[in-house]
């Protein structure tokens, strides 16, 4: 048996229940397809002094994306692709809001003219690095996630990938695990962080297909 389900965090009901009085109904993740959609850079501002705060606009930026815009404000930015540190140059005294300071891995208040300033951890522009895929139907006494009781059905690993890009996942070996006993008269489908935060893909389309045994 074969659900596809659209319809991301929304208990989806079904035409045909699932009978599981038994308890020996399995779900897996056969396959996910996303539109990527969520973004790494927030309400985020380059501050130079005496001029107006510098707004970027929300996005999913790459490292080149961001430092043509850093370059539009005298400020010069690039990465050592051996370890991912970020060096920073800057022709006025700038400060920059904690999101940018984040995903450069750049620490300090004010950035003064003409000193460089490097990175004390890699950039790190994938804010999120798995989409884990919950189940609210699972039977949590068999599925655990560091140790306590867990929705999640699976992990799909991120693809180095642009905003708007659409991807499939193919799972050809699902894992299979309990769905909670009784009758299953809907599926709700949640897409998290490794935080279990929920993801806002800002309404680009998300896509699951399950196999129940």
């Amino acid at each position: 048996m074969h659900h596809i389900i659209s319809n991301i965090d929304e208990a989806v009901p079904l035409h045909q229940y699932i009978d599981n009085r038994e308890g020996c109904k399995r779900v897996g993740l056969k396959c996910f397809t996303y539109t990527m959609g969520w973004y790494n850079i927030n309400n985020q501002v380059i501050q130079i002094k005496r001029e107006r705060p510098h707004i970027i606009p929300n996005g999913y930026y790459s490292f080149q994306q961001l430092a043509d815009i850093f370059d539009d404000h005298g400020i010069t930015l690039s990465v050592n692709e051996n370890n991912g540190l970020a060096s920073l140059i800057t022709q006025n005294e700038v400060s920059l809001s904690d999101g940018l300071k984040s995903v450069l891995g750049i620490e300090g208040k004010k950035f003064k003219p003409e000193k460089e300033y490097t990175s004390t951890k890699p950039v790190d522009f994938a804010i999120v690095k798995s989409l884990y895929i919950h189940l609210e139907q699972l039977n949590t006494a068999h599925n655990f996630f560091n140790g306590m009781p867990s929705t999640i059905l699976t992990t799909v690993p991120i693809e180095n990938k642009q905003f708007g890009d659409v991807v499939t996942v193919r799972f050809e070996h699902p894992e299979f695990k309990y769905l909670s006993n009784g009758a299953v008269t809907d599926l709700e489908l949640s897409v998290r962080d490794e935080y279990n935060h929920r993801i806002d893909n800002h309404d680009l389309s998300m896509c699951a297909v399950l196999e129940i045994i």
